[in-house]
């Protein structure tokens, strides 16, 4: 089962950084020069010159590396939780980069009537083919790196929901009936909960039996002349 949820996760690890590469490359390759029927003019487009189409390539370049260097996390490792968090940022920095992104690609597509901006893709269409193809790339980048999201807090959380019940077993036994301790993490802190809890349990029987004695006792004090 362990074995099957791992693969799962890097299944979907690597299928979310592919897509979030591609849509890096295919937004960077994009550059067109066409020359315009007004005076012999020519109209360059590239990506680097609009703010909103670098900030997808950087959002989607830094989501492809982020989910390579994931796999090397343990899932059992304390850091698993701060990965957690992690997912969630990089989601949002994509969800932001995908609407930046699809909104500068409808502006050069149909333009805008009441700024009096033209479109352009009629003069620069590999350009915008580049920019269409890239935007479909970062959105399954988007909706995949949001399934992994829910897919790491349903691990998370039951990992939490099925060590809780071992724990308050282990609360119950003596600190011998423990098997010696392995490199496993949650083994270990069952040990020491285990043992701390033997401890408290022998001193409040001392402090019982001690106070069972104290009562026993009776105090005769001497006559008062």
């Amino acid at each position: 089962m362990a074995n099957a949820q791992r693969v799962a996760a890097v299944v979907l690890r690597v299928v979310t950084a592919a897509a979030a590469g591609v849509a890096a490359v295919v937004m960077g390759t994009s550059h067109e020069t066409t020359n315009l029927f007004v005076f012999g003019a020519q109209l360059e487009a590239r990506f680097q010159y609009t703010p909103s189409l670098v900030f997808f390539v950087a959002a989607n370049a830094v989501a492809c590396v982020y989910n390579l260097l994931v796999l090397v996390v343990p899932p059992a490792s304390p850091a698993a939780r701060f990965v957690l968090m992690a997912d969630v940022t990089v989601g949002m920095v994509l969800t932001g980069a995908i609407a930046a992104a699809g909104t500068i690609s409808d502006l050069g597509k149909n333009g805008n009537s009441h700024a009096a901006w033209l479109p352009i893709c009629g003069q620069v269409e590999t350009f915008c083919d580049h920019v269409r193809g890239a935007l479909i790339s970062g959105f399954v980048a988007v909706v995949l790196c949001f399934l992994t999201l829910m897919y790491s807090i349903y691990t998370v959380t039951r990992t939490s929901v099925v060590m809780r019940p071992q724990l308050q077993f282990a609360l119950l036994l003596p600190a011998g009936d423990l098997l010696p301790l392995h490199d496993n993490t949650m083994q270990r802190l069952i040990s020491v909960a285990s043992a701390g809890f033997c401890c408290m349990r022998q001193h409040s029987e001392t402090l019982q039996r001690s106070s069972v004695y104290s009562k026993n006792i009776s105090v005769v004090f001497p006559p008062k002349l």
